[in-house]
């Protein structure tokens, strides 16, 4: 994987169905591989896998891969969440190992736009208007309107899946809950988040609370 990361520390995707890669980097494989070189470095404390854990990281500042939109937004946009996790986790890991406060404030960034979209009821829906809020996520929706932002192309079929997958769901609470670890001995009273400027107190409150839900979510579904 260390060979794979290349010089700019990105992974390639996959194409799911033949395990091809392919010539385009994502923000899931690199994170999977970022989790795999931080495990590695802990068992091993050999200082090639921190170096790729921190290569991997610096790519996965460098390509957010969402556009920064909550529900609110006239966009209406956002990635899949459960991609969004993989990077979250590998940030929070390399925030562990390095310190780097830049790694925390984009986790906690990557982390407050995934709790904006928790509960959210697309207009495509096919569930009864007014359903309840259970803590859930759709498996992925670009509901975005025009005009989109700068080099965002709506997938085919208008991106949309009404599916609120358990596997998913797992993916995503895990991001969440390595957030809330790796901050869970800390008061940071100067770090607030980035799109709401709530302190870091209230905004752990809110990650905890969307934790338990989709959690209950889980548990019930």
């Amino acid at each position: 994987m260390i060979s794979a990361s290349g010089n700019d520390g990105g992974l390639p995707d996959y194409l799911t169905s033949y395990f091809v890669p392919t010539t385009n980097k994502g923000i899931f494989t690199t994170g999977m591989a970022g989790s795999a070189f931080y495990e590695c470095f802990l068992s091993f404390g050999d200082q090639k896998y921190r170096d790729a854990l921190i290569s991997t990281a610096n790519w996965q500042m460098n390509n957010p891969g969402y556009p920064y939109q909550f529900p609110a937004d006239n966009f209406k946009y956002y990635s899949n969440v459960n991609h969004l996790s993989r990077q979250l986790k590998h940030l929070c890991e390399a925030y562990k190992v390095t310190g780097n406060q830049t790694f925390l404030d984009r986790a906690i960034q990557i982390a407050e736009e995934t709790i904006a979209w928790q509960n959210y009821i697309d207009s495509r829906n096919p569930w009864p208007s007014g359903s309840i809020p259970d803590g859930s996520w759709y498996w992925y929706d670009y509901s975005a309107t025009a005009p989109l932002p700068p080099g965002v192309v709506t997938p085919p079929g208008g991106g949309f899946a009404a599916e609120r997958k358990i596997d998913y769901h797992t993916l995503t609470v895990n991001g969440l809950i390595s957030l809330l670890e790796c901050t869970s001995q800390q008061i940071l009273p100067g770090t607030t988040t980035i799109r709401n400027s709530a302190s870091f107190t209230t905004f752990r409150t809110n990650l905890r609370n969307a934790i338990i839900n989709s959690i209950n979510y889980m548990i019930n579904n």
